[in-house]
């Protein structure tokens, strides 16, 4: 998965304020009608706005609309349009969560539809990103904001990052002018690195950090939280299960196995690289087909 394109603050208060502003519900059971598009869109028409029909993003199951200068969000469980505490100019919609924020408005605020409640944070941000579990606002003027829905409350840790990118239990942050720091839920714990890298992509167990300025390839295990350093740069990276692929600008390869906890180099030129079937693959210049054995790591040739 590759990334998506602070101040008074505190859980327990973020907590405390949830609960205080989860939102006025708006039901109209008899007047909404909730319908899937052919483009995978999500459609709510509200007879009682005159047949209004407000279309949430592609996937999403959150579908938000400006009212009366307020932002507000449906909720499919309750049947109703919830309000938010302000109506904030950035949306970022998602399954189960989504992130209200923008310039011009004081603080911003998350709807976690697991908790049919709208649960505000201190901070404003210019930029955000959201999946099942996290969100995540940044680019303001305080600190990076991070809420994780399995505990219902906010976090701003002290860092910096250009982009982010989320998986199912890591958080990213990185940039070509930013350190990398990585969230691990698992443990609730930070990775820090000084090195800087312009991209990453997160499986889930291994995240690998690459591409310029950064002269070298990172990849961190989530399982044993370890990261592990690889002296040359990449451009082109696949990672599946426990297994990141990798090839560089020279087509040199190699792979990074977690069980191995090691990088290990295939010697020759790569013209393509995949992982199937939780097997590592690279083929080679004269069109042969090798495979990563784990444990010996060696290369076996299946194919040539």
């Amino acid at each position: 998965m590759t990334g998506l394109k602070g101040s008074l603050n505190g859980p327990m208060l973020s907590l405390l304020l949830g609960t205080m502003f989860f939102g006025l519900a708006l039901p109209f059971p008899a007047q909404v009608h909730v319908e899937r598009s052919q483009d995978g869109k999500i459609v709510v028409t509200d007879q009682d706005q005159g047949g209004q029909r407000v279309y949430g993003p592609q996937g999403a199951t959150l579908v938000f609309r400006h009212r009366e200068h307020r932002l507000e969000v449906f909720d499919p469980s309750r049947q109703a349009w919830i309000a938010a505490p302000a109506d904030y100019p950035m949306v970022q919609a998602g399954q189960q969560l989504l992130l209200a924020s923008g310039p011009g408005v004081e603080g911003s605020a998350v709807y976690d539809l697991s908790r049919h409640a709208w649960v505000p944070e201190f901070d404003g941000y210019n930029q955000g990103a959201v999946s099942d579990r996290f969100a995540v606002g940044f680019g303001g003027p305080g600190r990076i904001g991070l809420y994780d829905a399995r505990t219902g409350r906010w976090q701003s840790p002290n860092i910096t990052g250009e982009e982010v990118a989320l998986s199912d239990h890591l958080v990213a942050f990185y940039g070509p002018s930013s350190n990398t720091n990585l969230y691990d839920a698992q443990r609730d714990t930070w990775m820090r690195d000084f090195s800087s890298f312009s991209r990453c992509t997160l499986g889930e167990r291994i995240a690998v950090f690459y591409g310029p300025p950064g002269n070298n390839t990172m990849a961190y295990d989530e399982e044993r939280a370890t990261k592990t350093t690889l002296i040359e740069p990449v451009d082109k990276v696949v990672v599946e299960g426990d297994l990141a692929v990798v090839v560089g600008p020279r087509q040199h390869a190699c792979v990074f196995c977690a069980e191995d906890g090691a990088w290990t180099e295939y010697r020759g030129d790569a013209r393509h690289i995949a992982v199937r079937d939780g097997q590592a693959m690279i083929t080679g210049s004269s069109g042969d087909l090798w495979i990563y054995v784990p444990g010996r790591r060696t290369f076996e040739k299946i194919r040539g």
